[in-house]
């Protein structure tokens, strides 16, 4: 079996200089357009949505499935699980953004506490009268909790996994000012 080199790895202390500190682990560095993350890396405290700089960070759930396991989720479900990975990562956020999603959350678990409150007076109603309309209206309150409670869960910011292994984490669509001044992969896989 023929093992695929990953190639946002840092190298193993065999191969590496000891001047290469943007290859141990625990470092973040760039790769084009494309922040690489090494397993314990502290993030730069930048916002990944404006760019600014912030104090402010929240804990983000990511998944990353291979590409090929898209498809195996129609033909073979329970392979499309087996293979997919999740990581935690603590993302810097402006606090401006943070607020938004905040207030926007708060409303959408009000709103959605408001229709689940009328589905149950719905149903209550349905079972002892004779109202033809009532059944439709509670069919649509119910398709309205759903959409409420999923859009109420929402992290402030999605992540853009591009490729997830045991030491590294790839994001992709980073905010420019984000890459600014980490080390480049490219330029260290040069000096070497």
């Amino acid at each position: 079996m023929v093992t695929e080199q990953n190639p946002y790895a840092p190298p193993n202390a065999q191969t590496s200089p000891q001047t290469h500190d943007e290859w141990l682990k625990g470092i973040v560095w760039r790769d084009r357009d494309k922040m690489v993350i090494g397993r314990n890396a502290e993030l730069p405290p930048r916002c990944f949505l404006t760019g600014e700089d912030t104090d402010c960070s929240v804990e983000i759930r990511a998944t990353w499935p291979p590409a090929w396991s898209l498809r195996g989720l129609l033909l073979h479900p329970p392979q499309y699980f087996y293979t997919r990975r999740d990581v935690k990562l603590k993302v810097p956020i402006a606090q401006q953004v943070f607020r938004d999603h905040l207030r926007l959350t708060r409303f959408a678990s009000k709103l959605t506490l408001l229709f689940a409150i009328a589905l149950v007076v719905g149903f209550g109603q349905l079972t002892l009268s004779s109202f033809v309309w009532l059944a439709p209206a509670c069919g649509i309150l119910f398709v309205m909790v759903i959409i409420g409670f999923l859009f109420a869960s929402t992290d402030p910011l999605q992540l853009h996994v591009e490729n997830l292994t045991n030491d590294t984490l790839v994001l992709g669509r980073i905010h420019p000012r984000c890459l600014e001044n980490l080390p480049d992969i490219r330029e260290a896989q040069l000096r070497q």
